[in-house]
């Protein structure tokens, strides 16, 4: 196997992994989901408690909806890296899947250090969206380079 497949099924493995830890956190991290998923709503800036129960309410939904995506885009891109179909446009993808989640994980870390807090799931993440950027640029890059190396003059 060349170095370049290598890269791309541990990437591929590294999605499978996120999909696995999106899961536990909606199941045991759910606060950690809505802090994660929701970046457009303050719950601070609700008036009544009806208006603060209903954007409880949209705030669950979103995390639900926001990690379903999420599951759904990372079982993607990790059984396409494993497969190897067009490798530059799949590494494209996963860059950009994974460049909004680690901004969004940045975001959710600064929001819990404001309120003292620490979330060893949403750390663990970040070092998965940071390796699976890295590893798809290499790849990028690499497939890259292998078809400019190919072409004929």
């Amino acid at each position: 196997m060349k170095s370049n497949e290598i890269l791309r099924i541990i990437a591929g493995i590294l999605c499978f992994i996120v999909f696995i830890l999106l899961i536990l956190q909606i199941i045991f991290d759910f606060p950690g989901a809505v802090v994660f998923y929701n970046f457009f709503v303050d719950i601070q800036k609700s008036v009544n408690i009806l208006e603060g129960i209903l954007v409880g309410i949209f705030s669950a939904f979103n995390a639900i909806l926001g990690v379903l995506i999420s599951v759904i885009v990372y079982i993607n891109f990790g059984i396409m890296l494993i497969a190897g179909r067009k490798v530059r446009f799949i590494a494209i993808g996963a860059n950009i899947a994974a460049g909004i989640s680690i901004i969004l994980t940045i975001r959710t870390l600064i929001i819990y250090s404001l309120i003292m807090e620490f979330q060893i799931l949403i750390l663990i993440l970040l070092i998965l969206y940071i390796t699976i950027f890295v590893i798809c640029l290499l790849t990028y890059i690499k497939e890259r380079r292998q078809t400019q190396d190919n072409k004929p003059i």
